[in-house]
């Protein structure tokens, strides 16, 4: 009963037929209590509530996990990331998000968290379909003992900084070859330069420069892609020095057809490999050591792409590894191909216009007979052996004089109106 403000708790009892005994308690504050206990249980399932609902709506997934890594809550995206319902994701223990040769580390990192460290860190997340993705892991205790740990899928992350690197590593590829190119190197250590930044940007244990023959029937190897331990067991087996390897671009060849589609070809088949190596040799006994060779250098996968400039082929570049290659390495390979054709048909143009230089320069200087130039002024600016022979001038002497003081006096006057035409062509 409640009466002026104050809550009782009252009682009747009868003490005979027309007697009763009352008697109250004031229960005030136990009534104030209580509808503060009430309050609070209300504001705490409503505190509870909404924390729940954060957790639900949150971007990352979350788990909550006891001290041996039983799995006490997961929320929506956690499911999603497990791949599987919240009934069966409360059967797991952490331990089963990780690869089998990492689950070592878990104690050690549930031990961390309950001494109340706090961190950051990525690793590898198994789904119960067996897919691993990467993920950036928070991780730290709660107030009740338990262990937190808020997880993020970070996939486009890393292929975004994988793209980035790869787009570093080729840039990085191509500026070296362009520099070498214009300090002048050589096309042979021009492709020693590309062979090393291929198989380092590519992981791969063998890479190989193909150039077109002169006369376009075969690819000539500019370098052989083994180590000193596997040419020396490949030479044992052969019985002899391995001998400077052509291909043959015959109609059935594989490297023909690389070069006919214009494409990279991208290939994990055993049989498609040990046909193609089977091209460096036109020797049927060799052809037949073929399989044997393929087993001991455990090529697994090989990325084969066409060297063009223009509408003619200039060369070929393959590369080879254990790992399986991805498509996206095969378009990568093409890309750098492309880049590479422009700086090699630089280079041969280059070094095909200087031998025709030198082939000039070798037949002026063992001429028999005079040759020098001049200025328009008649100023000698070269000459060769056999001007020198005549004269009987040194090189250095004769650079240093003009035409008409080899010229004898009276015909002077004829070099001199020779140089008036070569005046007037100057001026114009």
């Amino acid at each position: 009963v409640e009466a002026l403000g104050i809550v009782w708790d009252a009682h009747w009892l009868p003490v005979s037929e027309d007697l009763y005994m009352h008697y109250a308690f004031d229960i005030t504050e136990r009534k104030l209590a209580e509808k503060a206990s009430k309050r609070a249980e209300e504001a705490l399932r409503a505190s509870e509530a909404k924390y729940r609902d954060l957790i639900e709506r949150a971007w990352d997934a979350i788990f909550v996990a006891d001290r041996y890594g039983t799995i006490l809550l997961a929320n929506t995206k956690a499911c999603e990331l497990l791949g599987c319902e919240r009934e069966e994701a409360l059967k797991m223990n952490i331990a089963d998000t990780y690869l089998a040769e990492e689950r070592e580390v878990v104690g050690e990192r549930i031990a961390r968290a309950e001494k109340g460290e706090h961190w950051r860190y990525e690793r590898a997340f198994v789904r119960k379909d067996g897919a691993v993705l990467p993920v950036e892991v928070t991780i730290g205790s709660l107030p009740d003992g338990t262990i937190q740990g808020i997880m993020r899928d970070i996939t486009e992350r890393r292929q975004a900084e994988g793209e980035i690197k790869r787009k570093t590593e080729d840039l990085f590829l191509l500026d070296s070859l362009n520099a070498a190119a214009n300090r002048g190197d050589s096309i042979q250590s021009i492709i020693q330069l590309l062979v090393k930044e291929s198989k380092s940007i590519f992981s791969c244990q063998g890479a190989t420069i193909y150039l077109l023959s002169e006369d376009k029937k075969y690819l000539i190897m500019q370098n052989l892609p083994l180590p000193p331990a596997s040419i020396e067991w490949i030479e044992k087996l052969i019985g002899t020095k391995i001998p400077p390897i052509r291909i043959a671009l015959k109609e059935d060849s594989l490297y023909r057809r690389v070069w006919l589609e214009g494409k990279p070809m991208l290939t994990n088949d055993p049989e498609i490999i040990q046909a193609m190596m089977s091209e460096f040799t036109e020797s049927e006994v060799l052809k037949k050591l073929v399989p044997v060779i393929f087993s001991f250098l455990e090529v697994r996968s090989v990325i084969t792409a066409p060297i063009i400039a223009g509408d003619g082929l200039i060369g070929i570049i393959d590369i080879s590894r254990k790992v399986p290659f991805a498509e996206s390495d095969s378009t990568r390979m093409q890309a750098i191909a492309e880049e590479v054709s422009a700086i090699l048909q630089r280079k041969r143009a280059e070094e095909t216009l200087k031998e025709s230089e030198d082939r000039y320069r070798d037949l002026v200087a063992n001429s028999s007979d005079l040759i020098c130039t001049h200025d328009l002024d008649g100023n000698i600016l070269s000459v060769n052996n056999a001007g020198l022979r005549i004269s009987g001038y040194s090189e250095d002497e004769t650079l240093k004089m003009n035409m008409q003081d080899l010229i004898v006096p009276e015909y002077r006057r004829l070099f001199k109106a020779y140089l008036v035409p070569s005046e007037k062509q100057k001026v114009l």
